[in-house]
Protein backbone atom coordinates (compact mmCIF):
# COMPACT_ATOMS: atom_id res chain seq x y z
CA UNK A 1 0.00 0.00 0.00
CA UNK A 2 1.21 3.52 -0.74
CA UNK A 3 0.46 6.68 1.19
CA UNK A 4 -0.50 9.95 -0.53
CA UNK A 5 3.13 11.05 -0.73
CA UNK A 6 4.09 7.83 -2.50
CA UNK A 7 5.78 6.18 0.48
CA UNK A 8 5.31 2.55 1.35
CA UNK A 9 3.14 2.16 4.45
CA UNK A 10 2.55 -1.60 4.34
CA UNK A 11 3.08 -3.02 7.78
CA UNK A 12 3.30 0.44 9.31
CA UNK A 13 1.35 0.63 12.50
CA UNK A 14 0.54 3.02 15.24
CA UNK A 15 2.73 2.28 18.23
CA UNK A 16 0.79 1.83 21.44
CA UNK A 17 3.53 1.36 24.04
CA UNK A 18 1.11 1.29 26.97
CA UNK A 19 -1.26 -1.33 25.53
CA UNK A 20 -0.59 -5.03 24.95
CA UNK A 21 -2.24 -6.96 22.11
CA UNK A 22 -4.71 -8.89 24.27
CA UNK A 23 -5.95 -5.75 26.01
CA UNK A 24 -6.16 -3.85 22.72
CA UNK A 25 -8.35 -6.66 21.42
CA UNK A 26 -10.67 -6.20 24.40
CA UNK A 27 -10.85 -2.43 23.81
CA UNK A 28 -11.60 -2.94 20.11
CA UNK A 29 -14.26 -5.51 20.95
CA UNK A 30 -15.88 -2.99 23.31
CA UNK A 31 -15.76 -0.24 20.67
CA UNK A 32 -17.18 -2.49 17.94
CA UNK A 33 -20.01 -3.61 20.19
CA UNK A 34 -20.85 -0.09 21.39
CA UNK A 35 -20.48 1.79 18.09
CA UNK A 36 -23.85 0.68 16.65
CA UNK A 37 -25.57 1.47 19.96
CA UNK A 38 -24.21 5.01 20.08
CA UNK A 39 -25.27 5.55 16.45
CA UNK A 40 -28.88 4.67 17.28
CA UNK A 41 -31.32 7.51 17.80
CA UNK A 42 -31.56 8.49 21.47
CA UNK A 43 -35.34 8.88 21.04
CA UNK A 44 -35.86 5.39 19.68
CA UNK A 45 -37.24 3.55 22.71
CA UNK A 46 -38.41 0.53 20.77
CA UNK A 47 -38.34 -3.08 21.88
CA UNK A 48 -35.34 -3.68 19.61
CA UNK A 49 -33.39 -0.85 21.25
CA UNK A 50 -34.27 -2.12 24.73
CA UNK A 51 -33.17 -5.64 23.77
CA UNK A 52 -29.92 -4.25 22.37
CA UNK A 53 -29.36 -2.39 25.65
CA UNK A 54 -29.78 -5.66 27.58
CA UNK A 55 -27.32 -7.35 25.21
CA UNK A 56 -24.80 -4.54 25.76
CA UNK A 57 -25.24 -4.73 29.51
CA UNK A 58 -24.61 -8.47 29.40
CA UNK A 59 -21.60 -7.98 27.12
CA UNK A 60 -20.17 -5.31 29.44
CA UNK A 61 -20.50 -7.54 32.51
CA UNK A 62 -18.76 -10.39 30.71
CA UNK A 63 -15.98 -8.12 29.40
CA UNK A 64 -14.98 -6.92 32.87
CA UNK A 65 -15.41 -10.33 34.50
CA UNK A 66 -11.65 -10.93 34.35
CA UNK A 67 -8.79 -11.29 36.80
CA UNK A 68 -7.64 -8.16 38.62
CA UNK A 69 -4.46 -7.75 36.60
CA UNK A 70 -6.34 -7.86 33.29
CA UNK A 71 -8.89 -5.39 34.64
CA UNK A 72 -6.12 -2.94 35.57
CA UNK A 73 -4.59 -3.29 32.10
CA UNK A 74 -8.04 -2.62 30.64
CA UNK A 75 -8.51 0.56 32.71
CA UNK A 76 -5.07 1.80 31.65
CA UNK A 77 -5.60 0.98 27.97
CA UNK A 78 -9.06 2.56 27.87
CA UNK A 79 -7.71 5.67 29.55
CA UNK A 80 -4.68 5.84 27.22
CA UNK A 81 -6.92 5.42 24.17
CA UNK A 82 -9.56 7.80 25.58
CA UNK A 83 -12.44 5.31 25.41
CA UNK A 84 -14.44 7.02 28.15
CA UNK A 85 -17.30 4.55 28.31
CA UNK A 86 -14.87 1.70 28.91
CA UNK A 87 -12.87 3.76 31.42
CA UNK A 88 -16.09 4.32 33.36
CA UNK A 89 -17.15 0.67 33.14
CA UNK A 90 -13.78 -0.79 34.17
CA UNK A 91 -13.16 1.83 36.87
CA UNK A 92 -16.60 1.19 38.37
CA UNK A 93 -15.79 -2.51 38.42
CA UNK A 94 -12.57 -1.82 40.37
CA UNK A 95 -14.47 0.47 42.74
CA UNK A 96 -17.08 -2.24 43.34
CA UNK A 97 -14.28 -4.73 44.08
CA UNK A 98 -12.89 -2.63 46.94
CA UNK A 99 -16.05 -0.95 48.23
CA UNK A 100 -16.64 -1.68 51.90
CA UNK A 101 -13.41 -3.61 52.32
CA UNK A 102 -10.95 -2.93 55.15
CA UNK A 103 -7.73 -1.15 54.24
CA UNK A 104 -5.68 -4.36 54.35
CA UNK A 105 -8.05 -6.10 51.93
CA UNK A 106 -8.02 -3.09 49.57
CA UNK A 107 -4.24 -3.19 49.54
CA UNK A 108 -4.30 -6.91 48.71
CA UNK A 109 -6.82 -6.45 45.88
CA UNK A 110 -4.93 -3.46 44.45
CA UNK A 111 -1.52 -5.09 44.85
CA UNK A 112 -0.20 -2.45 47.24
CA UNK A 113 2.53 -3.97 49.37
CA UNK A 114 3.83 -0.83 51.08
CA UNK A 115 1.66 2.13 52.04
CA UNK A 116 4.64 4.45 52.29
CA UNK A 117 3.67 5.33 55.87
CA UNK A 118 5.19 4.23 59.13
CA UNK A 119 2.99 2.42 61.65
CA UNK A 120 2.77 5.64 63.70
CA UNK A 121 1.73 7.69 60.65
CA UNK A 122 -0.95 5.15 59.75
CA UNK A 123 -2.28 5.26 63.33
CA UNK A 124 -2.41 9.07 63.23
CA UNK A 125 -4.27 9.02 59.90
CA UNK A 126 -6.70 6.47 61.32
CA UNK A 127 -7.36 8.69 64.36
CA UNK A 128 -7.82 11.82 62.20
CA UNK A 129 -10.19 10.08 59.77
CA UNK A 130 -12.14 7.46 61.72
CA UNK A 131 -15.00 7.54 59.20
CA UNK A 132 -12.68 6.13 56.53
CA UNK A 133 -11.80 3.06 58.59
CA UNK A 134 -15.30 1.85 59.50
Amino acid sequence: MMDEAGGDVAGAGIPLPNVDARTLGMVLEYCNKHAPASAASPNAATAAVLAADKDLESFDKELVNVDTSTLFYLVNAASYLKVTGLVDLASQTVADMIKGKPVEEMRRVLGITDSGFTTEEEAAISRQNPWAFK
